[in-house]
Formats: C-alpha cells, structure tokens, sequence
C-alpha cells in the first residue's frame, strides 16, 4: 500500500474519496482499538501510573479523531454522492464502528483509571455506543426499504 501510494500520488486521496471504497478507510481503527485494549490488559501493570495516564490520552485521542472520521466521511458521502435505494450497501455503516467500538474501550479501561477519570470515560464510551447503534438502526431500515422496494438485498451474490 505505501508503495503504492508514493507510485501513484492520487491513489490515497482517490481511494478515501471513492463512493465505496472510502467506506474501508476507518476499519484501519479497528486494529486501533484492538492495540489499545490490549495494551491495557497484558501490558500495562497495575501500579503503573504514568502507562495508565498514556491509556487515557490513548482512549480521548482515539475517540476524538474516529469522531471527526466518521462526520467528515459522511458529511462527504451524502455531500458528494447521491445514493439510491437500488445501491445502498452495508459498508455504508464502516464510518460509524470505529467510534462506537469506544464504548468497548471504555469498558476495558475504565476500571484501572482512577474514579476522576473513570466516569467521563464511561459516559463518553456510553455516549460513542449509543450514536454508533443509532446510525446502524438508520441503514438498516434503509437495508430493509431497499429488499421491500426492489425484493433483492445486497446479498444477492450467495445464489451465484
């Protein structure tokens, strides 16, 4: 991919803008939380103050730019592409996992964190779930409008 992307200058903005393919840039956060979480359990000792402190900028940090992710890529995709019912997709929902998957943070870290500290994570992971279940229940009725309207979901690639 790095080599691609110094060979080909536009193939990384053109990739990120691409109505289908864009929708796979936020999955990279995924393997994100992943490393957060589980640097928290198997690497971070309990009486480690400082390490708990790099968490917690770990946790805000992550949650402030999968946020910003998420409202920059949508706000671009319904900017900038018109969607049909006929062509609505699953990976419609990839913008919004990263930010919800804060909540899974949250729930990992915040018993090591200090009570100060462990409320806002909770609220904000609390906070993150809820808006990521809310956006997901929006493109399902959108999935569900889509197999009334037109009788094919986007699964239609199992038959073959």
């Amino acid at each position: 991919m790095i080599t691609r992307c110094f060979l080909h200058q536009n193939d990384l903005r053109n990739s990120i803008t691409h109505p289908r393919e864009g929708f796979f840039l936020p999955t990279f956060f995924l393997a994100i939380a992943t490393i957060i979480t589980s640097t928290e359990r198997y690497i971070v000792p309990e009486d480690d103050t400082t390490l708990r402190w790099v968490i917690l900028g770990a946790f805000w940090g992550y949650l402030l730019a999968t946020l910003v992710l998420a409202v920059a890529q949508y706000s671009h995709v319904f900017a900038n592409h018109k969607f049909q019912l006929q062509t609505t997709m699953p990976s419609l929902m990839l913008p919004i996992f990263p930010c919800m998957l804060s909540g899974t943070i949250a729930s990992v870290i915040a018993d090591t964190q200090p009570d100060i500290a462990a409320i806002p994570i909770i609220v904000a992971g609390l906070t993150c779930q809820g808006l990521g279940i809310s956006v997901a229940v929006m493109i399902y009725a959108q999935m569900i409008g889509r197999l009334i309207q037109t009788g094919k979901s986007t699964m239609t690639w199992i038959k073959r």
